[in-house]
């Protein structure tokens, strides 16, 4: 990847940052509730894929099947809380 190209990914990193933020600060006005957690990169290792299984893969994804407006946060069972 070029000097430029990296710029230009740069540049439009920030872009989106600042858009962004222009758009969470209009969620309060609108009375539209939003948390912004924490993101907890040692949880993520948590996860095993041994641990996952194709079943339980196959019912993540079914739910959002055909979905592009909605993406999932988290997910949890009774076995990973």
């Amino acid at each position: 990847m070029s000097y430029d190209e990296i710029a230009a990914l740069k540049g439009r990193v920030t872009q989106l940052e600042k858009e962004n933020s222009r758009l969470k600060a209009l969620l309060p006005s609108n009375g539209i509730p939003f948390d912004d957690p924490p993101l907890k990169i040692a949880n993520a290792a948590s996860i095993l894929i041994r641990d996952i299984t194709l079943s339980a893969a196959r019912r993540f994804y079914s739910i959002f099947m055909g979905r592009d407006d909605v993406f999932a946060k988290r997910f949890s069972s009774k076995k990973y809380p």
